[in-house]
């Protein structure tokens, strides 16, 4: 119970980091072992991680920031602009930040 909980503790942080821009510090259980060394394939981690991406990537729309991800199921990479717009996007090694990638092409909205 006590990884569970500090499984959610990390992935809570690691989304206020993204939020706040602030250090991301590394948790050890009383054992010693690090967070790396927790099960983190099990069904309650995935849980957690992905309600920590949703939480991240909603906090990022809704102040006007554009999120870039890649989607595992399709393949593609896909940016995501706050009025809902998405797009497949090709990055380009070694380009300048914000000209690193190009637009593909547009994708369909599809039913929340």
């Amino acid at each position: 119970m006590q990884e569970r909980r500090l499984i959610g503790d990390v992935l809570r942080e690691a989304a206020d980091t993204l939020e706040t821009g602030s250090t991301f510090r590394c948790y050890h259980t009383k054992g010693g072992d690090s967070v790396a060394e927790l099960d983190i394939l099990s069904p309650e981690f995935t849980r957690e991680a992905e309600a920590a991406w949703d939480r991240a990537r909603n906090q990022a729309l809704a102040r006007g920031v554009p999120v870039f991800y890649r989607n595992d199921r399709t393949g593609l990479e896909i940016t995501e602009q706050p009025d809902g717009r998405r797009f497949e996007i090709r990055f380009i090694p070694g380009a300048p930040r914000g000209r690193n990638f190009e637009i593909i092409r547009e994708l369909a909205r599809t039913a929340a």
